[in-house]
């Protein structure tokens, strides 16, 4: 899978109230790689920032639900989603992400050539 997927993943967080907007160097993309294989980053592009359970994100997706609630805690055990269990029910959702900015200030300097 090339970068379109983490590209894709940057414009829907970028659509979060605090945004996550694209840098000229693209650190955000590289990044995104650094937390999200592939097929994590596809699925937190089909989440909303409403909880849902694995099965109604299958109903409004139509993802497999075959391995669809372990990645989705797996996801949720990384911190990269939001996830929330109640009363026996695991609800996910996309929650807003640190922005390119805030990368950019903890940033280690390149170092320089010479």
């Amino acid at each position: 899978m090339s970068d379109q997927v983490y590209h894709k993943l940057a414009s829907v967080l970028d659509t979060l109230p605090n945004g996550f907007p694209a840098t000229k160097s693209g650190v955000e993309i590289r990044f995104l790689k650094k937390i999200f294989t592939p097929e994590e980053a596809d699925l937190a592009c089909d989440l909303k920032l409403t909880p849902e359970t694995p099965e109604q994100i299958v109903e409004r997706t139509r993802r497999p639900l075959e391995g669809l609630d372990k990645m989705l805690t797996s996801m949720w055990d990384r911190g990269e989603i939001f996830g929330r269990a109640s009363d026996g029910i695991r609800t996910f959702k996309l929650m807003p992400f640190i922005t390119p900015k805030s990368i950019l200030m903890h940033a280690k300097p390149a170092a320089s050539a010479g």
